[in-house]
This record gives structure tokens, C-alpha cells and sequence, in this order.
């Protein structure tokens, strides 16, 4: 069973490591390159156990723009992820995992996720 864990863990580690911009997102993704790493940084940050398993997928994601003064438009998205994680380091599970965030047309570019929410990341954040 020892020899088991380091096994594990590796898979686990894969599985965080292996989310990247062009693993995680479609390739006609609506969400901007940069705010992509973003969603995945918080994600690594705020639900690393919703991810550990076996990576995300993008289903779809909605998107919300904003005239705000002169021609500015500021964009808002909802992006839903099919997520497989594993519980106790062993037993694997499938979440959706919905993350709202948005960038904001200033200069530079602000970028911002604003929530998280899924069973797998044990908590509501934001």
C-alpha cells in the first residue's frame, strides 16, 4: 500500500499540471488568451482538489459585453468546465465547476474571476 501513495500522488500532481490554456479551454474558446491563465491560476489556487484528477474540460461559455462610456465595452463571462477528481486520492468523481469573470476594457486590461462555484471545490468563494 506504501508503494501505492507516491503512485497516486503523481497522478494527482499530472492532473493539476496537465491544465493548461490549450488542455483546458476549447479551441473557439469566447474567453481571451489572457484571461484564461487567470481562471486557471485561481482555479490551481481556490479548488485544487476539484482539478487534481484528471484535468478540465470547457463545455461552453456565455458571454456578456457592457457599453460603458464611449465605446468602451467591458466583458463579462460564465465558463463551465466538466472536471474528474478524486475524493480520497483514489476514488474519482465528476464535477461542473463554473467560474464567472470578466475583463474590463481600461488600459491595461483588467482581468478579474470573481467566483467559483462547484461541489468539487467544497465551497461557494467570493
Amino acid at each position: 500500500m506504501k508503494a501505492l501513495i507516491p503512485v497516486l500522488f503523481l497522478f494527482s500532481a499530472a492532473g493539476v499540471l496537465a491544465n493548461t490554456p490549450e488542455t483546458a479551454f476549447r479551441k473557439d474558446s469566447a474567453v481571451p488568451d489572457e484571461l484564461k491563465i487567470l481562471i486557471l491560476e485561481e482555479l490551481r489556487s481556490r479548488c485544487p482538489d476539484g482539478i487534481s484528477y484528471g484535468g478540465l474540460a470547457e463545455l461552453q461559455t456565455a458571454v456578456r459585453q457592457d457599453r460603458v462610456d464611449q465605446g468602451v465595452i467591458d466583458s463579462y463571462y460564465v465558463t463551465s468546465f466538466a472536471s474528474r477528481y478524486a475524493v480520497d486520492g483514489v476514488s474519482p468523481k465528476q464535477a461542473i465547476i463554473v467560474v464567472h469573470s470578466a475583463a474590463y476594457a481600461h488600459s491595461p486590461l483588467i482581468l478579474e474571476v470573481s467566483r467559483i462555484i462547484s461541489e468539487a471545490c467544497k465551497l461557494i468563494s467570493r
